[in-house]
């Protein structure tokens, strides 16, 4: 007989400020904890600012040696907590690309009949050897897992092939996400704008998928059509050093506004006048689902899966196209109504019902 509630142990890298942290957290905060409880078994030691928060909800974060410097490590720790864990029924691997393999074969070595492999990209950053390992891996990935989910079509079908897969939208609190007109002015007033300032914001860590250099050249020529523009960065990590090299040579430094990491995005969003998202691949792009959720004009890259184009405010550009023809389009929707902002289309990233979603499938693999 199985006691609720359920302890799903899922398996990230780390519990930072990243899309499937943040999507996996909000997942957290909206499940029913009486039926289904987290914890949290990572790999970094030092990119984890839930812990507090996990811990209060009843959760508990595992923290392993980093893969793959201390693979060897790593390997025994996990194993030899499973040995001692018996509490576990389900495993949930959450990854971009199939390099860390680890968790199932451990996993099916001490009796978890549930091995959950969800896909949160559509590429790796691990270069070369890296999509080697993953094509490998992507061969040999019916042994490795039992069920298949993810956050988008694209990101199935890079981690999955054809394989059957159930589709889990990365969900948000669209009442959160709403426009704020009182967050707008806090905000503004925060960071020192005026009314007329056009502000063009951006949100996601500072990684080359990311796209900030490309980001930085359309602000450029978004400053010729509307001097009065600001750039606000709103994520962790510091630009390449050869961009801010060419912000300096520009003299533009005070023109962009770099928050690092916020715990009110929501808030942030409403500050903002446009929304720009460059990146050069994604396995959604919860950023840019929240910035429609927001009201904002969308400014989104061609290479961005389709199925983050939600509203009418969502605005698709190619990375072929000049940054000037970006500036130029992103001037053509300056003015819209924020108030207004289409809720219907985006029921789907409804974080109560992915979360609902999701917590019927684990009771269904414990049940069945």
């Amino acid at each position: 007989m199985n006691h609720l509630p359920i302890r799903i142990l899922h398996f990230l890298n780390n519990l930072g400020s990243g899309g499937a942290e943040s999507m996996l957290m909000s997942l957290y905060r909206a499940i029913d904890k009486r039926q289904v409880q987290f914890d949290f078994m990572v790999r970094d030691s030092k990119n984890n600012r839930f812990i507090d928060e996990v811990e209060a909800l009843g959760g508990h974060v595992y923290i392993l040696p980093s893969f793959p410097r201390h693979m060897v490590d790593n390997y025994k720790a996990l194993d030899n907590f499973l040995s001692i864990h018996k509490e576990y029924s389900i495993i949930h691997v959450h990854a971009n690309a199939l390099i860390y393999t680890i968790p199932f074969a451990l996993a099916q070595k001490h009796g978890i009949t549930c091995r959950i492999l969800h896909s949160h990209s559509t590429n790796t950053c691990g270069g070369p050897l890296g999509q080697l390992i993953h094509m490998t891996n992507r061969m040999r990935v019916g042994h490795l897992a039992t069920d298949f989910l993810a956050c988008s079509k694209n990101a199935a079908q890079w981690m999955f092939g054809r394989r059957s897969y159930i589709q889990i939208n990365n969900g948000i609190d669209l009442e959160e996400y709403r426009y704020s007109n009182s967050a707008r002015q806090h905000i503004r007033h925060q960071l020192g704008l005026s009314e007329e300032d056009y502000l063009i914001g951006h949100v996601g860590r500072i990684l080359p998928v990311k796209n900030h250099p490309f980001i930085i050249e359309v602000f450029v020529e978004a400053l010729k059509l509307q001097p009065s523009s600001k750039l606000l960065l709103i994520g962790e990590g510091e630009l390449p050093t050869k961009v801010k090299e060419k912000i300096k040579e520009l003299g533009i430094g005070e023109k962009i506004i770099q928050t690092g990491v916020v715990s009110n995005v929501y808030e942030f969003l409403s500050a903002m006048d446009a929304f720009i998202f460059p990146s050069l691949y994604e396995g959604l792009g919860i950023a840019a689902i929240e910035a429609q959720a927001n009201g904002l004009p969308c400014f989104i890259s061609s290479n961005v899966p389709s199925s983050v184009v939600v509203t009418d405010r969502a605005h698709v550009l190619s990375l072929q196209d000049s940054p000037s023809v970006w500036a130029k389009v992103m001037m053509q929707h300056m003015h819209v109504d924020r108030i207004s902002a289409p809720t219907e289309e985006l029921q789907q990233y409804d974080i109560r019902s992915t979360a609902q979603q999701l917590m019927d499938l684990y009771l269904s693999k414990v049940h069945s």
